[in-house]
């Protein structure tokens, strides 16, 4: 699967996307990523919760995860997964 990676979110990765093989849902995505480019990712991408941190928006082919299924969204190797995180300014 891809996985792309905007905003502030590529001074962490280096990189614009990756591929990966596809985990089961976007709950175990966030902690492969996490694990993948570190604890700084990881708090961007999880909350204190355990669950997507409340500053991040995923899309799953292009679509927001909470008009899907949210972290339990399926997964496979053809989607593409965007993480975005929420920006504000004025």
């Amino acid at each position: 699967m891809k996985i792309q990676f905007f905003a502030n979110i590529r001074d962490i990765t280096k990189t614009k996307e990756a591929e990966i093989a596809a985990p089961e849902n976007i709950l175990k995505l966030l902690y492969l990523v996490s694990e993948k480019y570190g604890k700084e990712m990881a708090s961007k991408l999880i909350g204190a919760d355990g669950k997507l941190h409340p500053d991040m928006i995923v899309l799953l082919n292009g679509r927001h995860i909470e008009y899907v299924n949210g972290e339990e969204s399926a997964l496979s190797d053809a989607d593409t997964v965007s993480f975005f995180p929420r920006i504000a300014g004025g």
